[in-house]
């Protein structure tokens, strides 16, 4: 093949890729490669090269391929830092954090973040900076430092005013958005999730969409609006769909198995789930994976399953402590704790409620500390 034929592969890689079509993407992305790699050595073959890996981490990163992303980032990095290719090498880094941060492997996420983030400084590029300050402000929300997840997020939405972040404003919204709603400000939340859709839809971001969506339909399972969260999570596991996003979907899935569940339609509820399951089997997610878990006992629970449902419960408990999630981990715990008293073991239920405070409290998330502590006079009035 001739560099115009090098060309011709690109263009039918990148409209694949825009039509989220992976598969083919990745075909015409790896031809593309080989040939790069077999032209003669120059500054302009070794720049294209660079970019086909590029746009190669990115089609097994949107698929889930993680683990293939990885291996490629680490060959990239080591040219990036062989040729002194400060910017490749710190996209290779953002890239990594994010799919480590996918992966639930926080610390080490938080890591390439910093690093990348002092040499974005060092170097003045400013789309880095905005994507580490919101790389690490994730990482933070995750980890349950709200306030440093705050303030990381608005320093990259303040970015994204002055540099092109792409649809990084419509992230930033979003984890704003999330913030707020875990530490009770459920107005806000809504309001940000709102402008974060209409943002996302601009850009023609479906997958950013379906995230929208997703978590707007947290907010109203928080309120325990059941019915408009299942309808949230229908148009992100729409939109995941347009864009191809089976990650997403498995949560839309997921997230809408537990409103069924709450609503009463256990057979649909089992449906979803098993549909999310299915999706993950094939996907290295254990926080996702520990949400079906939470499902399955939440399902068990409602058909007085209670072995079954205990081994549920405490299997995506197992999951969440290993990933060190406590804000999940709390929530997880307030649904065991009433599962535990309606089974009728009120002083075990009383010990789970307590953990589920105590990581409420740390959290500052004021609308769950509401819920456990009502929980628990109702469960004090019927020892």
């Amino acid at each position: 093949m001739s560099a115009g034929d090098v060309e011709v592969q690109l263009m039918a890689a990148d409209e694949a890729y825009r039509n989220y079509d992976y598969e083919t993407a990745l075909n015409h992305y790896k031809s593309a490669l080989d040939v790069a790699t077999g032209q003669s050595s120059s500054h302009r073959t070794e720049k294209l090269r660079n970019e086909i890996l590029l746009k190669i981490v990115d089609v097994l990163d949107s698929s889930g391929n993680w683990v293939d992303a990885l291996m490629y980032i680490d060959t990239i990095t080591k040219t990036a830092r062989k040729h002194m290719n400060r910017r490749l090498e710190m996209e290779a880094n953002l890239r990594a954090a994010k799919i480590l941060t996918n992966r639930s492997v926080w610390k080490e996420a938080g890591k390439r973040y910093l690093d990348t983030l002092e040499l974005g400084k060092k170097h003045g590029v400013n789309t880095i900076i905005a994507k580490c300050h919101y790389g690490l402000a994730y990482v933070a929300w995750r980890l349950g430092d709200m306030d440093a997840a705050r303030v990381g997020t608005e320093k990259s939405l303040k970015m994204t005013e002055d540099c092109n972040g792409g649809n990084l404003r419509g992230q930033a919204l979003n984890l704003l958005a999330t913030i707020a709603d875990n530490v009770g400000d459920t107005d806000i939340a809504i309001k940000r999730f709102g402008e974060a859709i209409v943002v996302c839809e601009a850009a023609g971001d479906f997958k950013e969409m379906a995230r929208s969506f997703n978590n707007l339909g947290e907010v109203y399972k928080g309120t325990g609006d059941y019915l408009k969260a299942s309808e949230q999570y229908k148009k992100c596991v729409d939109a995941s769909k347009r864009s191809n996003d089976r990650h997403t979907e498995a949560y839309g899935l997921t997230n809408a198995a537990e409103c069924l569940t709450r609503l009463g339609n256990i057979g649909e509820a089992e449906e979803r789930v098993k549909q999310a399951e299915e999706i993950l089997a094939t996907m290295d997610d254990k926080y996702a994976i520990a949400y079906t878990h939470y499902v399955r006992a939440l399902i068990l629970h409602k058909t007085n399953n209670q072995n079954g449902a205990r081994q549920e419960f405490e299997t995506a408990l197992n999951i969440l402590k290993e990933l060190n999630a406590p804000y999940d981990i709390s929530i997880v715990s307030l649904d065991y704790g009433r599962a535990l008293k309606d089974f009728g073991q009120k002083d075990e239920a009383k010990k789970v409620y307590m953990k589920a405070l105590e990581g409420f409290r740390k959290l500052n998330a004021t609308g769950y500390l509401k819920k456990t502590a009502e929980a628990m006079r109702e469960l004090d009035a019927d020892m």
